[in-house]
């Protein structure tokens, strides 16, 4: 057997961080977002936070895991 048989099926399976945003009080905001999503929905937020006071930047929570995909 070759010794990069176990590499290349190692390397074969994808592993995707994924983000969740919520509020304090357990208000989901956006779930199972890729980084470039993430990213847009903060800007969102930040610009929302800047035009009506709310959502507080110390109320939002971002969750992050990992999702194999083979």
């Amino acid at each position: 057997m070759r010794s990069g048989a176990i590499q290349e099926y190692v390397s074969d399976m994808k592993k995707l961080e994924l983000y969740n945003i919520s509020l304090k009080g357990g208000q989901t905001l956006f779930s199972a977002l890729q980084i470039g999503e993430y990213m847009d929905r903060m800007e969102d937020l930040s610009i929302e936070y800047y035009q009506t006071g709310t959502p507080h930047p110390d109320d939002i929570i971002t969750e992050t895991y990992i999702e194999e995909h083979g």
